[in-house]
């Protein structure tokens, strides 16, 4: 199953193996199709390594790398963990000293990484328009998971020459939310713990009431998919996210941030939704990165 965390109905292209013949794995589309063939563009490719390089330096002067004008980068809240997101699809946080347990922290042998590492180099797109990686508009170039906030960050870097439009609007903050896509084996309901790897398998609950709340053993509960086998495949700027809260926090490398009543408004939602530890936790991390 493909998945995206954007809030609009996805459109059920169709279903079909990795061959395209059978119905083992069910694809979910935001757009006409998915996956064609073309290289990454070689300036983000190239990007991607530069900061790679300036990692294993250790310089924290260099931690992004060589300047180049042509990108600006921002960091931002991916996605978060153990909280279904209004489109009713759950990510398991994990944890760190079980690295077999789902699913964001887990190690995925087959990979190699961290399941949550799959961001990394994968393209920064606009509203998921993903069908062809030259529609990309950056690269996500790290990924590091907030324990107190159960939160994946991310640092974007996003080219200025390709859309000098995007970037005004991330500036004036006109657009700041993201939306994760992802690859996902199979799931399990919230309710029954059924199975599905194709939606012709979902059981009543999910294909009914997924997002929603039903009445089951003597209270309402949420409905939704807990998934499992993830494989992220890109990061886009939305407008109107799945996962509400995820958000933009800064602009790397610039001195200007949200203003006061931007990140006021962002802990309260947060609060409200998750609770106060997670919303303290969001306030640390912004205290941390002004006196940073």
């Amino acid at each position: 199953m493909i998945k995206y965390a954007v809030c609009e109905d996805a459109i059920v292209e169709k279903i079909c193996d990795k061959a395209g013949r059978g119905s083992a794995i069910q694809l979910k589309y935001a757009s006409a199709a998915f996956g064609k063939s073309h290289d990454f563009s070689g300036r983000y490719q190239k990007m991607l390594n530069n900061y790679i390089v300036a990692q294993a330096d250790g310089s924290k002067n260099a931690r992004i790398g060589s300047y180049d004008p042509e990108f600006h980068y921002y960091r931002v809240i991916a996605m978060h963990g153990d909280v279904p997101n209004d489109n009713g699809d759950m990510f398991r946080w994990g944890n760190v000293d079980k690295p077999e347990e789902p699913e964001l922290l887990r190690w995925d042998e087959t990979l190699g990484k961290n399941v949550y590492q799959t961001f990394v180099g994968r393209g920064n797109f606009k509203n998921h328009q993903n069908d062809d990686v030259s529609k990309a508009v950056g690269v996500i170039l790290d990924v590091v998971p907030n324990f107190d906030g159960r939160f994946i960050e991310a640092l974007v870097a996003v080219d200025n020459k390709k859309d000098p439009d995007l970037v005004r609007s991330i500036d004036k903050g006109y657009v700041k939310a993201v939306s994760m896509g992802a690859r996902v084996a199979y799931s399990l309901c919230s309710i029954c713990g059924h199975i599905a790897k194709t939606e012709s398998e979902y059981c009543a609950h999910v294909k009914n009431s997924k997002g929603g709340k039903i009445y089951h053993e003597g209270a309402f509960r949420d409905v939704y998919e807990d998934n499992r086998q993830v494989n992220f495949i890109e990061l886009s700027w939305v407008t109107v996210p799945a996962d509400r809260y995820a958000l933009m926090l800064e602009k790397v490398a610039r001195r200007g941030r949200a203003n006061e009543a931007e990140v006021l408004e962002a802990v309260g939602l947060i609060s409200e939704k998750f609770g106060e530890d997670r919303a303290a936790a969001v306030i640390r991390e912004i205290a941390a990165s002004v006196r940073s």
